[in-house]
């Protein structure tokens, strides 16, 4: 069995947070992994912080609690004596991450975090950013070339997306919805081939990998790539990746995609990768292969 830090309980909540809205009230990545390391026997040099990130955060004031803050910050910078010349590591889903420095810590995130302070010890390592997947199934044939539904305010790259691809025909939108959204979600991507990830308010969106799952191609628009396991993942064959000035060239790749049908390697790709990697215990089993000895 898995080393564990001794951690107060007022850091081990379960989850309220209900997003995205299909999620309802079911675990996060950061309470799967406590069920997970608590009772898988992995033979590790590290020792897990089992901390409930998302979920104190978001009870914290949306982390802007400062001395709930350094309070687990004094608490970790007690751990290298606590225990000496030990290595640590912790599963974090919150876009803003820990908000902690934590010496001798890989932490495994959904973000790259840049508001949490790191010690030069501190290795932050992508993982994606999953939640259940979503009911239904892909229809045999696709009406729309490319889907979005979501907010186009979270971040200006989505409002330059939506600008700029609002309108071309093939492509179908459902944008701010104030109720519906998840329904509008399933409803436009299993009937799209490809599927619009624009960052968010984190580099990445939880669209990258449920557009994946839901059987479509994700178009990643972003300024930052944060993305997970890439030394066994070719990212270039399981989705499109475009940075924030490349939007206009989107509708020449989906084109020649379609028209030679390339896509298809896409598809057959992602549905390994997904498979492999993309789903909870495949995310927890490739965290577990990291720390293992």
């Amino acid at each position: 069995m898995i080393r564990i830090v001794d951690t107060p309980q007022q850091w081990l909540p379960k989850n309220t947070f209900r997003y995205p809205p299909h999620q309802g009230l079911n675990p996060l990545i950061e309470e799967r992994a406590f069920s997970y390391f608590t009772t898988m026997d992995i033979d590790s040099d590290y020792i897990y912080i089992p901390i409930q990130w998302t979920q104190y955060h978001c009870s914290s004031n949306w982390g802007n609690d400062t001395e709930k803050i350094a309070e687990i910050q004094n608490w970790v910078n007690e751990l290298p004596s606590k225990y000496p010349g030990e290595k640590f590591f912790t599963v974090v889903q919150y876009d803003d991450g820990t908000l902690v420095s934590i010496d001798n810590c890989k932490v495994f995130a959904s973000s790259n975090s840049p508001k949490s302070p790191k010690a030069p010890t501190q290795e932050y390592i992508p993982i994606p950013l999953l939640s259940d997947p979503h009911p239904g199934s892909p229809k045999e044939t696709r009406m729309n070339k490319v889907g979005f539904a979501g907010r186009n305010d979270t971040h200006p790259i989505r409002k330059v997306m939506c600008d700029k691809l609002q309108g071309i025909d093939g492509y179908k939108f459902a944008v701010n919805l104030s109720n519906g959204l998840s329904e509008a979600f399933r409803d436009i991507i299993y009937d799209s081939v490809f599927g619009l990830a624009p960052r968010g308010y984190g580099p990445t969106s939880f669209r990258m990998y449920e557009t994946m799952q839901m059987d479509a191609i994700p178009i990643y628009i972003s300024d930052v790539f944060w993305l997970p396991f890439a030394d066994e993942i070719d990212w270039n064959k399981a989705a499109i990746l475009i940075d924030e000035n490349s939007i206009d060239t989107i509708p020449s790749i989906v084109d020649h995609l379609l028209e030679t049908g390339e896509y298809e390697n896409y598809l057959e790709y992602g549905r390994m990768v997904y498979d492999k990697y993309l789903t909870w215990d495949g995310t927890l089993n490739q965290i577990a292969k990291t720390i293992s000895k």
